[in-house]
């Protein structure tokens, strides 16, 4: 017979409800901390996507009335720190913490032209008329589409250092975008590295060592994310379980998050 145990979930977001889920369907306490005033975590902006107003409800939404179902306890607006996990006493902490946005050392990366990328896409952070995305992945691409399809732009450039954009989107929804960046004009520059932003633009540089000049208002960080495992490296040896799950552990996609939760709650 499974030993019930006292579990805490530090995080509200895809990975940390999955996780609360299914440990508290296998019989375990659990409670949940998320520091925030709402659950979501990293999809409440990536949400603001175009195309992906969906995510808030079918994903954090129907997990949220699931584990009110079978009776995880959600603490919103409460941050676990160390000294808080301590004095709770789980025997087993589920790390969710999520990650952060990527901002490299550069020159010119701490000027008022420069903004991260999830700070557009949530409102946070304005651009002027003329804007260059720095990064061509995922989160680059959709913040290209959010700028063009909502006219906060006129100008937009994106800059990849591999030979094409949107790795990790799929072919169809790939074909999609190229075809309205098109529409909207937006410039797709590749095999390009930034070698330092300036207060008018950016300094590219080429793998023929090409140096080119891009002028700009605003200058958009899309450069990935590193994780949040402050938390986890700090109860390390305090805590007989603990495990990190999500993009805390290893920044990846959606699904990874969530199948981290799940395989993680079967095993304690």
């Amino acid at each position: 017979m499974l030993a019930r145990k006292k579990v805490l979930v530090v995080g509200g977001g895809p990975a940390g409800l999955e996780a609360a889920r299914i440990a508290a369907v296998r019989g375990h306490e659990v409670t949940l901390f998320e520091k925030e005033s709402k659950l979501g975590g990293q999809i409440r902006i990536a949400s603001l996507a175009i195309g992906k107003d969906h995510f808030m409800p079918y994903i954090i939404g129907w997990r949220n009335r699931q584990c009110e179902k079978v009776g995880v306890k959600i603490e919103l607006g409460n941050e676990a720190t160390p000294e808080v996990v301590e004095k709770y006493n789980p025997d087993v902490v589920i790390v969710a913490t999520g990650a952060s946005p990527f901002v490299p050392h550069m020159e010119g990366v701490d000027g008022k032209n420069v903004v991260i990328a999830w700070d557009v896409l949530s409102g946070a952070a304005k651009t002027g008329s003329t804007v260059v995305i720095v990064g061509g992945g995922v989160v680059g691409v959709e913040t290209a589409d959010f700028l063009a399809e909502m006219g906060l732009a006129e100008r937009i450039t994106i800059i990849e250092m591999l030979s094409r954009v949107g790795i990790g989107l799929n072919f169809k929804n790939l074909s999609y975008l190229l075809q309205k960046f098109d529409k909207y004009g937006v410039n797709v520059v590749t095999n390009q590295r930034v070698q330092k932003i300036t207060g008018k633009g950016i300094v590219i540089i080429s793998k023929e060592f090409g140096e080119q000049t891009i002028d700009a208002d605003t200058i958009v960080l899309a450069l990935g994310a590193v994780p949040n495992d402050k938390l986890a490296r700090s109860l390390d040896g305090k805590i007989q379980e603990i495990y990190e799950i999500g993009d805390c552990r290893r920044p990846r996609n959606l699904t990874d998050a969530i199948l981290d939760g799940a395989y993680v709650s079967r095993q304690i």
